[in-house]
């Protein structure tokens, strides 16, 4: 399977184009080799999520990392007080120790965690049995929370916090993880004040032992010279790697979606296009097909792109559309389909225009209204230049 761009979600280095993280890896690594406890805070879409997944294969030939995610393993209910949340961690580190590769060296140890977490277990308790585990362990532990900002507005979690300093502090005496590392949108560390049931203020300084991190999660030029690289080796398409980093700042996400661009417009074009007109059989011109096309494109580009429609060329020959977004020029040819061969010279003409603008990639919209058409995007080569076309 050919790789893509990926916004939604975190990314797999097997299935979507992305940047060589080894040496944000390495940085964090350093970090938990020293011992030390860290704050990950960037805002969504940062890559948090896809790193931290990284940096669990990364280090784990040395230590046993279990990475958990309030947003899966916690619901809201086990925030309800102490008692239930001290079961509900314990479960939920009990099932991700499932899935670290031991020696059968902590069984005891997590069978005796999962005893208590049945019974009343508060948080004194949890971080006793967590302290027995660390010690039994042969690797050292690194705990890693992700999506902690659900958990913020709970009283509990502050005491959550304060147990984890706590075993920080005494680790020189009684075993504990070797580091933790908290992610979210916001600093845990910048926690001021929080409300008890009673309407009592506490302040939140339990996690002044942690550490910021200081990589940079943006993307740097180098970062994306190299992600699109690959990219451009897989389709041809002469894109300006600076102008990329000029206007995304390096976003990861926007990155992402600045490279995605005019494929996936046609993309949902065809399914728009499906969902509306195709139980049609009516025919029409050219023309109306490039109509209905702007006006599924206008609210898109949304002022921020200029277009032309039949632009001539200097051997008195017309383009169907051009769109020129942040210095880039997209080359559009829409055709009614009058049968392959018809097609092809089509292609053939989109590729001419390509080669009179020195563009390497070209797009074109088929409209087809026979009954056994078969609706989709593809990707075609015609010598130097690549077509990608859609057909509705």
């Amino acid at each position: 399977m050919s790789k893509v761009f990926n916004v939604i979600g975190n990314c797999d280095p097997n299935q979507h184009y992305m940047v060589d993280l080894t040496s944000r890896l390495d940085a964090i690594k350093k970090m938990v080799d020293k011992g030390q406890y860290i704050t990950i805070n960037r805002g969504r879409q940062y890559g948090k999520t896809t790193t931290l997944i990284a940096l669990e294969q990364y280090i784990s030939d040395e230590y046993y990392v279990l990475n958990m995610d309030f947003q899966n393993e916690m619901s809201s209910a086990g925030f309800k007080d102490e008692y239930t949340f001290s079961s509900a961690f314990a479960d939920a580190f009990i099932f991700l120790f499932e899935y670290v590769q031991t020696n059968g060296e902590i069984d005891n140890a997590l069978s005796d965690l999962k005893k208590a977490s049945s019974e009343n277990i508060n948080l004194v308790s949890l971080f006793r049995h967590l302290s027995k585990i660390c010690k039994a362990a042969q690797k050292p532990v690194v705990l890693i929370i992700d999506e902690v900002d659900i958990a913020s507005n709970n009283q509990v979690f502050l005491d959550f916090l304060a147990q984890l300093r706590v075993s920080y502090l005494r680790r020189n005496k009684f075993p504990t993880f070797q580091s933790v590392i908290l992610a979210g949108v916001h600093d845990i560390r910048n926690l001021q004040l929080k409300i008890r049931p009673d309407s009592e203020h506490k302040h939140n300084g339990p996690w002044n032992i942690a550490n910021a991190l200081e990589v940079d999660m943006s993307f740097s030029p180098s970062d994306i010279e190299g992600m699109l690289s690959e990219y451009e080796s897989d389709h041809h398409t002469g894109m300006n790697i600076g102008m990329i980093y000029d206007y995304t700042s390096g976003y990861p996400v926007l990155v992402s979606m600045f490279c995605l661009n005019m494929e996936k417009i046609l993309e949902r074009f065809t399914v728009v296009y499906a969902e509306l007109y195709g139980g049609h059989s009516d025919e029409f011109l050219e023309d109306a097909g490039r109509r209905l096309f702007l006006l599924f494109i206008r609210p898109i580009i949304n002022g921020s792109a200029n277009y032309y429609i039949e632009a001539q060329t200097r051997n008195q020959r017309r383009t169907d559309l051009i769109i020129d977004y942040k210095g880039k020029q997209y080359i559009i040819e829409m055709k009614i389909w009058h049968g392959k061969e018809y097609n092809e010279r089509g292609e053939r003409q989109l590729a001419e225009y390509l080669e009179y603008y020195h563009i390497d990639k070209g797009y074109m919209l088929s409209f087809n209204f026979n009954k056994n058409k078969q609706s989709g995007t593809h990707t075609i080569r015609l010598g130097e230049k690549t077509i990608f076309e859609a057909i509705v």
